[in-house]
């Protein structure tokens, strides 16, 4: 999907726990580009997830049945978080993000 489409559209972001079964969150955010790469963000919390293309062309329309889920989205992408690897953080991006 290219940047322009998306742009000032919302964004969620459907979060998977792999640590537990079922357990899942949803984010609210929006895109910016920054040089080269587009970032998904939530001001509120001041998170930033960088999006690589294939994560991009992941995305998609939130049906309208599934609006109230995915918090009035415009369009939605699962993804999934895990506990770092004996708090091993290379080749990791920080985000922010905390699981609650």
């Amino acid at each position: 999907m290219i940047y322009s489409e998306l742009e000032n559209k919302s964004i969620a972001l459907l979060i998977w726990n792999t640590e537990k079964e079922d357990d899942a969150h949803v984010y609210l955010g929006r895109l910016r580009q920054e040089s080269d790469n587009v970032i998904w963000f939530n001001e509120e919390k001041n998170w930033c997830v960088s999006l690589d293309a294939e994560q991009l062309d992941d995305l998609t329309v939130v049906p309208a049945d599934m609006k109230e889920i995915f918090l009035a989205a415009d369009y939605f992408i699962s993804l999934s978080m895990s506990i770092l690897p004996n708090g091993d953080s290379q080749g990791f991006l920080p985000t922010g993000m905390k699981w609650h």
